[in-house]
């Protein structure tokens, strides 16, 4: 297992945001969050990269305490997409480089560079490499976030909504570069995602949270009408659209 948790709780102030949490992630899966807004599954990505200290429970990377594990070296571990950012008055170019600041003693090496000129033909950026951050579109600034995670070279990645401001192609494109990149590495992913069909065709695994703890974890074979409509509240069909899962919501 490349990631174990157990047992984690976790509370802004007197309010309980996750409630014993257990599950594990080995490498070349990717592990979809899924859960109504509230259900604890941005603050359970920020424990797990240690920007958040959890009230009780282990997180285990590589069998390690990750509260033994030194800031830089979770860095190396952990790619993390967040939801909101902020770049200014920088290129493209840079913000992906700045993926490698863990990597860095002294000054950014060739194979810093190849890097990151790998990852900017691998997600079609190549056309504003050198524009600043501030003159492309929101759809773009998203790919960029995560070439600057793919640019640590992590064994896990942490993506809070990773579609967001994507268009429908640009969605499809982005979750299928990151499920060959995760199988071609043998890394691991864990992806907040709020399209429940979008988990369903690009996931191996999912855990789906209500009421700030786990209500059911497995594969795609688990996956039914009652837990969907049991966690988002909302009357499900699920029929299959080659051979792909696809939920079709009826009625709140």
């Amino acid at each position: 297992m490349i990631l174990e948790i157990q047992g984690l709780h976790f509370s802004y102030r007197s309010t309980p945001v996750l409630k014993n949490v257990t599950f594990s992630v080995r490498e070349g899966e990717m592990v979809g969050i899924l859960g109504n807004n509230g259900a604890g599954k941005s603050t359970l990505i920020k424990c797990i990269n240690k920007i958040l200290s959890p009230k009780e429970g282990v997180i285990y990377l590589n069998k390690k305490d990750i509260r033994n594990i030194k800031r830089r070296e979770v860095a190396k571990l952990i790619g993390y997409v967040a939801q909101k950012y902020d770049y200014y008055n920088l290129t493209v170019f840079d913000v992906i480089l700045l993926g490698r600041r863990p990597h860095i003693k002294w000054d950014a090496t060739l194979k810093d560079l190849e890097i990151v000129e790998r990852i900017i033909r691998d997600l079609n950026l190549q056309h504003i490499a050198l524009r600043s951050v501030d003159e492309i579109s929101g759809g773009e600034l998203q790919k960029v976030i995560i070439g600057r995670a793919l640019a640590q070279e992590p064994k896990i990645l942490l993506l809070d909504e990773p579609t967001n401001n994507l268009d429908l192609k640009n969605q499809i494109e982005v979750l299928q570069f990151i499920k060959e990149y995760v199988i071609n590495k043998n890394i691991s992913a864990l992806v907040v995602l709020h399209d429940v069909n979008l988990a369903l065709r690009f996931c191996d695994k999912f855990i789906f949270l209500k009421n700030n703890t786990i209500y059911a974890q497995g594969t795609i074979e688990m996956i039914n009408e009652k837990i969907i409509e049991e966690v988002y509240g909302v009357k499900v069909v699920i029929d299959k659209v080659n051979n792909i899962p696809v939920v079709v919501p009826l009625a709140v």
